[in-house]
Protein backbone atom coordinates (compact mmCIF):
# COMPACT_ATOMS: atom_id res chain seq x y z
CA UNK A 1 0.00 0.00 0.00
CA UNK A 2 1.20 3.44 -0.62
CA UNK A 3 0.92 6.66 0.49
CA UNK A 4 -2.12 7.86 -2.02
CA UNK A 5 -4.00 4.41 -1.06
CA UNK A 6 -3.38 4.95 2.68
CA UNK A 7 -5.11 8.37 2.30
CA UNK A 8 -8.26 6.84 0.78
CA UNK A 9 -8.23 4.43 3.49
CA UNK A 10 -8.55 6.94 5.83
CA UNK A 11 -10.83 9.15 4.03
CA UNK A 12 -12.83 5.54 4.15
CA UNK A 13 -13.42 5.85 7.36
CA UNK A 14 -13.99 9.36 8.05
CA UNK A 15 -16.42 9.38 5.44
CA UNK A 16 -14.92 11.82 3.06
CA UNK A 17 -13.89 10.86 -0.03
CA UNK A 18 -13.07 14.68 -1.45
CA UNK A 19 -10.80 16.88 0.94
CA UNK A 20 -12.37 19.59 2.61
CA UNK A 21 -12.31 18.81 6.53
CA UNK A 22 -9.55 16.82 6.44
CA UNK A 23 -6.63 18.11 3.59
CA UNK A 24 -4.37 15.57 1.89
CA UNK A 25 -1.24 17.27 3.84
CA UNK A 26 -2.96 16.87 6.76
CA UNK A 27 -4.00 12.84 6.48
CA UNK A 28 -0.61 12.38 5.21
CA UNK A 29 0.83 13.75 8.52
CA UNK A 30 -1.38 11.68 10.62
CA UNK A 31 0.07 8.93 7.78
CA UNK A 32 3.48 9.90 9.51
CA UNK A 33 3.06 9.76 12.69
CA UNK A 34 1.36 6.16 12.63
CA UNK A 35 4.07 4.50 11.04
CA UNK A 36 6.65 6.22 13.79
CA UNK A 37 4.15 4.94 16.49
CA UNK A 38 4.21 1.36 15.04
CA UNK A 39 7.93 1.37 14.42
CA UNK A 40 8.17 2.22 18.05
CA UNK A 41 5.57 -0.66 19.57
CA UNK A 42 8.74 -3.16 19.38
CA UNK A 43 12.17 -4.02 18.43
CA UNK A 44 10.27 -5.17 14.82
CA UNK A 45 13.29 -7.27 13.43
CA UNK A 46 12.07 -5.76 9.70
CA UNK A 47 13.58 -2.81 10.74
CA UNK A 48 16.87 -4.25 12.11
CA UNK A 49 20.08 -3.08 10.26
CA UNK A 50 23.90 -3.51 10.16
CA UNK A 51 26.95 -1.57 9.47
CA UNK A 52 30.50 -1.23 9.27
CA UNK A 53 33.26 1.54 9.40
CA UNK A 54 36.09 2.98 10.60
CA UNK A 55 36.91 4.36 13.89
CA UNK A 56 39.78 6.83 13.46
CA UNK A 57 43.00 7.29 15.86
CA UNK A 58 42.05 9.93 18.06
CA UNK A 59 38.65 10.50 17.55
CA UNK A 60 36.29 8.98 19.57
CA UNK A 61 33.10 9.83 17.50
CA UNK A 62 31.60 7.70 15.28
CA UNK A 63 28.50 9.25 13.32
CA UNK A 64 26.01 6.99 13.69
CA UNK A 65 23.31 6.68 9.94
CA UNK A 66 21.04 8.34 9.19
CA UNK A 67 17.66 7.11 10.57
CA UNK A 68 19.39 5.19 13.21
CA UNK A 69 16.85 4.53 16.17
CA UNK A 70 19.68 6.12 18.83
CA UNK A 71 17.36 5.22 22.28
CA UNK A 72 17.19 2.15 21.17
CA UNK A 73 18.70 -0.88 20.91
CA UNK A 74 22.32 -1.16 19.01
CA UNK A 75 25.22 -3.54 19.50
CA UNK A 76 28.68 -2.59 18.32
CA UNK A 77 32.03 -4.66 17.60
CA UNK A 78 35.20 -3.12 17.71
CA UNK A 79 38.47 -4.89 15.74
CA UNK A 80 42.04 -3.34 16.81
CA UNK A 81 44.06 -2.98 14.35
CA UNK A 82 46.31 -5.84 13.38
CA UNK A 83 43.96 -7.83 15.36
CA UNK A 84 41.28 -11.18 14.31
CA UNK A 85 39.58 -11.04 17.47
CA UNK A 86 36.58 -8.47 17.66
CA UNK A 87 35.24 -7.15 21.41
CA UNK A 88 32.13 -5.65 21.91
CA UNK A 89 32.31 -2.43 24.51
CA UNK A 90 29.70 -1.65 26.74
CA UNK A 91 26.85 0.78 26.21
CA UNK A 92 26.42 3.45 28.91
CA UNK A 93 23.56 6.09 29.26
CA UNK A 94 25.04 9.33 28.26
CA UNK A 95 25.81 10.84 31.54
CA UNK A 96 27.19 8.16 32.82
CA UNK A 97 29.80 8.09 29.57
CA UNK A 98 30.43 11.81 30.19
CA UNK A 99 31.55 10.90 33.89
CA UNK A 100 34.18 8.14 32.23
CA UNK A 101 35.32 10.12 29.66
CA UNK A 102 36.70 12.97 32.32
CA UNK A 103 38.04 9.73 34.22
CA UNK A 104 39.63 8.15 31.19
CA UNK A 105 40.55 11.65 29.49
CA UNK A 106 44.13 10.69 28.96
CA UNK A 107 45.42 6.69 27.39
CA UNK A 108 47.58 6.05 30.02
CA UNK A 109 45.67 3.53 31.80
CA UNK A 110 43.45 2.14 28.65
CA UNK A 111 44.18 2.72 24.95
CA UNK A 112 41.36 0.85 23.69
CA UNK A 113 37.61 1.81 24.24
CA UNK A 114 36.02 -0.04 26.75
CA UNK A 115 32.54 2.26 26.64
CA UNK A 116 30.54 3.91 24.20
CA UNK A 117 27.28 6.26 24.52
CA UNK A 118 25.41 7.90 21.76
CA UNK A 119 24.44 11.38 21.61
CA UNK A 120 24.04 14.60 19.42
CA UNK A 121 26.76 16.95 17.60
CA UNK A 122 26.29 20.09 16.31
CA UNK A 123 28.54 19.99 13.50
CA UNK A 124 27.42 23.26 11.83
CA UNK A 125 26.94 26.65 13.28
CA UNK A 126 23.55 25.94 13.59
CA UNK A 127 21.34 23.25 14.45
CA UNK A 128 20.43 22.74 11.07
CA UNK A 129 23.96 20.69 11.17
CA UNK A 130 22.86 18.02 13.91
CA UNK A 131 24.04 14.34 13.97
CA UNK A 132 23.62 11.76 16.44
CA UNK A 133 27.08 9.80 17.50
CA UNK A 134 28.08 6.85 19.25
CA UNK A 135 31.40 8.36 21.23
CA UNK A 136 33.86 5.75 22.43
CA UNK A 137 35.47 5.98 26.34
CA UNK A 138 38.59 6.17 26.19
CA UNK A 139 39.53 7.44 22.68
CA UNK A 140 41.16 4.81 20.56
CA UNK A 141 45.05 5.71 20.16
CA UNK A 142 44.67 3.46 16.78
CA UNK A 143 42.21 2.80 14.17
CA UNK A 144 39.65 0.46 14.98
CA UNK A 145 37.32 -1.48 12.31
CA UNK A 146 33.62 -1.35 13.59
CA UNK A 147 30.88 -3.61 13.20
CA UNK A 148 27.76 -3.25 14.15
CA UNK A 149 23.70 -3.62 14.77
CA UNK A 150 21.16 -0.81 15.23
CA UNK A 151 17.22 -0.43 14.63
CA UNK A 152 16.50 2.15 12.17
CA UNK A 153 13.46 5.01 11.95
CA UNK A 154 11.26 3.41 9.09
CA UNK A 155 11.45 5.45 5.55
CA UNK A 156 9.65 8.73 5.28
CA UNK A 157 6.65 8.75 2.56
CA UNK A 158 7.58 11.95 0.38
CA UNK A 159 5.47 11.05 -2.18
CA UNK A 160 2.22 9.19 -3.08
CA UNK A 161 3.60 6.18 -4.43
CA UNK A 162 6.43 6.04 -1.83
CA UNK A 163 4.86 2.13 -0.17
CA UNK A 164 4.42 2.17 3.91
CA UNK A 165 7.94 0.51 5.02
CA UNK A 166 6.69 -2.49 7.16
CA UNK A 167 5.16 -5.46 6.00
CA UNK A 168 2.30 -5.44 3.71
CA UNK A 169 0.40 -7.61 6.62
CA UNK A 170 0.36 -4.90 8.68
CA UNK A 171 -0.52 -1.93 6.25
CA UNK A 172 -3.80 -1.63 8.40
CA UNK A 173 -2.33 -0.92 11.49
CA UNK A 174 -1.05 2.85 9.67
CA UNK A 175 -4.52 3.45 8.39
CA UNK A 176 -6.60 2.56 11.78
CA UNK A 177 -4.00 5.16 13.87
CA UNK A 178 -3.93 7.50 11.28
CA UNK A 179 -7.95 7.41 11.58
CA UNK A 180 -7.52 7.81 14.96
CA UNK A 181 -5.78 11.08 14.82
CA UNK A 182 -8.46 11.98 12.06
CA UNK A 183 -11.11 11.85 14.39
CA UNK A 184 -9.74 13.09 17.43
CA UNK A 185 -10.24 16.16 14.61
CA UNK A 186 -13.57 15.99 14.81
CA UNK A 187 -15.70 17.70 17.96
CA UNK A 188 -17.56 14.64 18.32
CA UNK A 189 -15.28 12.20 17.43
CA UNK A 190 -13.76 10.36 20.50
CA UNK A 191 -16.01 7.25 20.25
CA UNK A 192 -14.80 6.55 16.76
CA UNK A 193 -11.20 7.31 17.81
CA UNK A 194 -11.34 4.92 20.16
CA UNK A 195 -12.72 2.33 18.09
CA UNK A 196 -10.08 2.93 15.42
CA UNK A 197 -7.14 2.85 18.46
CA UNK A 198 -8.25 -0.32 19.36
CA UNK A 199 -8.54 -1.69 15.56
CA UNK A 200 -4.73 -0.70 15.16
CA UNK A 201 -3.59 -2.17 18.78
CA UNK A 202 -5.43 -5.55 17.42
CA UNK A 203 -2.87 -5.48 14.82
CA UNK A 204 0.06 -5.08 16.85
CA UNK A 205 -0.34 -7.52 19.22
CA UNK A 206 -1.20 -9.75 15.92
CA UNK A 207 2.61 -8.64 14.98
CA UNK A 208 4.16 -9.13 18.28
CA UNK A 209 2.51 -12.64 18.42
CA UNK A 210 3.80 -13.54 15.09
CA UNK A 211 7.30 -12.24 15.30
CA UNK A 212 7.33 -13.94 19.03
CA UNK A 213 6.41 -17.65 17.11
CA UNK A 214 9.41 -16.67 14.58
CA UNK A 215 12.04 -19.21 15.73
CA UNK A 216 15.29 -17.48 16.01
CA UNK A 217 18.32 -19.95 15.43
CA UNK A 218 16.63 -23.46 16.15
CA UNK A 219 17.26 -25.97 13.51
CA UNK A 220 15.68 -27.65 11.15
CA UNK A 221 15.29 -31.01 11.87
CA UNK A 222 13.98 -33.55 9.06
CA UNK A 223 12.41 -36.40 10.54
CA UNK A 224 8.77 -38.65 10.94
CA UNK A 225 5.95 -36.99 8.82
CA UNK A 226 6.84 -33.56 8.64
CA UNK A 227 10.08 -31.47 9.50
CA UNK A 228 10.03 -29.47 12.87
CA UNK A 229 11.85 -26.71 14.14
CA UNK A 230 13.03 -27.70 17.32
CA UNK A 231 16.39 -28.03 19.16
CA UNK A 232 17.40 -31.66 18.48
CA UNK A 233 18.74 -33.87 21.22
CA UNK A 234 19.71 -37.23 20.03
CA UNK A 235 18.76 -40.67 21.93
CA UNK A 236 21.58 -42.13 23.58
CA UNK A 237 21.90 -45.03 26.75
CA UNK A 238 22.06 -43.60 29.65
CA UNK A 239 25.22 -45.91 30.71
CA UNK A 240 26.71 -45.31 27.72
CA UNK A 241 27.42 -42.45 28.00
CA UNK A 242 28.79 -42.42 31.45
CA UNK A 243 31.84 -44.15 29.83
CA UNK A 244 35.15 -42.25 29.38
CA UNK A 245 36.04 -42.39 25.59
CA UNK A 246 39.41 -43.29 26.87
CA UNK A 247 38.32 -46.54 28.25
CA UNK A 248 37.08 -47.70 24.47
CA UNK A 249 38.77 -50.12 22.53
Amino acid sequence: MNREDARLEVRDIVGEDVADFWKDAELNRYLRKALHAFSREERWPFYATEFTGTLLAGDPDLELTAGVHSSRHINITLTKEGSTRPYQPKRVSPSEGFRLSSTYSTTTTQSYPGWYYTTAVNRGNDDSEVVYVARFVPTPTSEMDVSGQYYRMPLDMTADADVLDLPVEYHDAIVHYAGMLAWLKELNGGSKASEQSQLYMAIVEQARADWQNEPDDTPLIMGGEEPTRAMHEPEVDFWLSRIPETLGP
